[in-house]
């Protein structure tokens, strides 16, 4: 539940639908992951600092709460999704919408920047997200490196790359 004020969005509660608790069609653990990802919007918002007017792409926010939500933060692990994100998802953009990059791309990116920075670096880029741009927040957390995204894309690649030789042989 929200509602935008004089000073921007605000984060006021989580209502979620009876149907994340409709357990024969979901996943054994589908209303966990609905209300961590609704959990994490709630926090990430209700500390956004609305005297600074930041308007970040939807997959940051989405792709953490999707990163939160998940017990095992597996990495992307297809040729067609590396692919994808190399040509279609720019960082200081919205990713695609079309088929839910906001979310599984995103979610992507916090995974590659844990492996990169750490728990640590993930929540200084998550903090310096409240008060800063997005292109602040990466600049700071890869140390002003010109493409963060081809870091990101080449790390999936590396990561990919393995599992595919195991396939052949």
């Amino acid at each position: 539940v929200s509602h935008v004020g004089p000073l921007g969005f605000l984060a006021d509660g989580i209502v979620l639908s009876p149907k994340c608790f409709n357990y024969e069609s979901h996943p054994d653990n589908w209303a966990e992951r609905v209300l961590r990802h609704e959990m994490n919007h709630f926090v990430f918002f209700s500390q956004l600092d609305y005297g600074k007017i930041q308007r970040h792409p939807l997959w940051v926010s989405e792709g953490l709460a999707d990163y939160a939500s998940l017990m095992h933060r597996e990495q992307i692990s297809s040729a067609d999704s590396i692919e994808y994100i190399a040509g279609k998802c720019e960082l200081l953009q919205q990713f695609p919408t079309e088929i839910n990059a906001q979310y599984w791309a995103g979610r992507s990116f916090y995974k590659f920047m844990e492996e990169e920075k750490g728990g640590i670096g993930v929540r200084t880029f998550i903090q310096d997200l409240y008060s800063n741009p997005l292109e602040y927040a990466l600049n700071e957390t890869f140390n002003d490196s010109t493409d963060v995204k081809q870091l990101w894309v080449d790390n999936l690649r590396e990561r990919l790359a393995p599992a595919d030789s195991l396939l052949q042989n």
